[in-house]
C-alpha cells in the first residue's frame, strides 16, 4: 500500500515545495513557507496611502503610506510620497522622502522614518522573558544623494522597545539610485519587560540624517547601547544636504527568527485588503453627508456608523466641510460618542434645512 509521509519545513526558501517517490512506493511531501501572518510590519510593501501625499514637511507626524511615521527635528523640509517601487522585486510601491530645502543637520536634529508596533504583535517574541526570541529586519532601500558617485552612504536602522533600550545596525549603500536589500538579525531582547497590551512596545527607526548628538558616540551591536550620542553612529547618508536628495523605501519585514540562522524568509504579500484593514485599526478616512431638512436653526441630528473594522482604541476625531458640497457652513460637528467600533455624529443645524458634507478622519495611532 502507498504511504505519504509529508516533512514540514518551516520558512525555508532553500528547499522547494516537492512530493517525492521512493522505491518502495511511499511518497514524501517537502512541504515549505506553510506559515502565514509572519511580518509584524502593516503596509511594509507601501500599498496602502489613505492620507495621501505631503509636501511642506517641517514636524513629525503620520504622512503618506499609513502606519510610517515621520521623525523630524528643525531637519530641513520634505515632500512624503507614495512612489514607484522596484516593480522587478515584486514591490509596486514604495514611500518616498524628497527633501525640498536642504539643512545641514546640527546638535539634536534629525530625519526618521519610524514604524511603531504594538504589544498584541509583538507578544510573539516574548522579549523581556528567559524564553525571548531572536528576530529579522529585512527591506529593499535605494537613495539618490546630489554628487555621490563613488565610495559608500549608509544610515541606520534602529529597534527601541518599549523600556528603552535599542539596538542599532549600520546599512550601507554602495551604489548610487540602485535598489539594494537589507537582511537584519536581531538578538534576544530579555533585558526587561515591554508593552503587552495595545499599546506601543517597540519601533523600528531608519535614521536618514542626524546631528552629533546622535552621532559622536560608537555604534555597537546588540541591546543595551541606549546613550543618545550612539544611536546613530555611522550615518553619512545627508539626506537632508541638498535638494536633489532622495530615499525609497519598501518591502520591510520584522519577523521572529525561526531558522535561527538571520537569513529570515521572502517577504510576506498580502492581499490588498488584508493591508487595508490592518491599517484601518489604526486611521480611517471618510466623507459623511448630514441631512437636517425643514429642521430649525440650533438643532442637533445624531447619525451613528459601525466602523468596517475595529480600531486599536477608541479614535480621535477631526472633521472639516469637504470642498465638493457645503450648505450652511456655520454648522457644527458635536461628537456624541466614539468607540472602537462605532461612532455617533452631532451635527448642529445654523439654519433650517441643512445639509453639509464633511471629511471624517478617525486616529487611534500609536
Amino acid at each position: 500500500m502507498s504511504q505519504l509521509k509529508v516533512n514540514t519545513i518551516r520558512h525555508t526558501g532553500a528547499t522547494s515545495d516537492a512530493i517525492t517517490l521512493a522505491s518502495d512506493g511511499s511518497a514524501t511531501a517537502n512541504i515549505t513557507n506553510i506559515v502565514g501572518n509572519r511580518n509584524m510590519v502593516i503596509n511594509g510593501a507601501m500599498a496602502i496611502n489613505q492620507r495621501g501625499d505631503t509636501s511642506s514637511v517641517t514636524t513629525t507626524g503620520y504622512r503618506s503610506c499609513d502606519r510610517w511615521v515621520t521623525g523630524l527635528n528643525s531637519c530641513g523640509t520634505w515632500t512624503i510620497s507614495q512612489a514607484t517601487g522596484p516593480t522587478d522585486k515584486g514591490f509596486n510601491k514604495c514611500i518616498k522622502y524628497d527633501c525640498t530645502t536642504a539643512h545641514t543637520a546640527t546638535g539634536t536634529q534629525f530625519v526618521q522614518l519610524n514604524h511603531r508596533f504594538e504589544g498584541n504583535t509583538t507578544n510573539r517574541l516574548a522579549w523581556g522573558t528567559s524564553g525571548a526570541k531572536k528576530a529579522v529586519v529585512s527591506f529593499w532601500a535605494k537613495a539618490e544623494i546630489n554628487g555621490w558617485s563613488s565610495g559608500t552612504k549608509s544610515f541606520v536602522v534602529e529597534i527601541q522597545t518599549s523600556s528603552s533600550h535599542e539596538n542599532g545596525n549600520l546599512c550601507t549603500l554602495t551604489t548610487n539610485n540602485t535598489w539594494q536589500k537589507f537582511t537584519i538579525p536581531i538578538e534576544a531582547f530579555t533585558t526587561s519587560t515591554i508593552t503587552t497590551t495595545n499599546a506601543e512596545s517597540a519601533g523600528l527607526i531608519f535614521w536618514l540624517d542626524a546631528g552629533s548628538d546622535y552621532t559622536s558616540g560608537t555604534l555597537a551591536s546588540g541591546w543595551g547601547n541606549g546613550a543618545n550620542a550612539n544611536r546613530a553612529a555611522g550615518l553619512n547618508l545627508g539626506l537632508a544636504a541638498h535638494t536633489d536628495n532622495n530615499f525609497y523605501l519598501t518591502g520591510v519585514q520584522f519577523e521572529v527568527d525561526e531558522k535561527g540562522d538571520g537569513l529570515g524568509t521572502e517577504f510576506e504579500h498580502l492581499h490588498y485588503n488584508d493591508d487595508l484593514d490592518n491599517c484601518l485599526r489604526y486611521y480611517q478616512a471618510f466623507t459623511a453627508e448630514f441631512r437636517m431638512d425643514n429642521s430649525a436653526d440650533g438643532v442637533i441630528s445624531y447619525h451613528t456608523l459601525g466602523l468596517p473594522v475595529k480600531m486599536r482604541t477608541s479614535p480621535t476625531i477631526t472633521s472639516s466641510y469637504a470642498s465638493s458640497y457645503n450648505v450652511n457652513t456655520g454648522a457644527s460637528l458635536e461628537d456624541a460618542f466614539i468607540d472602537p467600533q462605532a461612532i455617533c455624529f452631532g451635527h448642529r443645524a445654523s439654519g433650517a434645512g441643512t445639509r453639509a458634507r464633511r471629511d471624517i478622519t478617525l486616529s487611534a495611532e500609536l
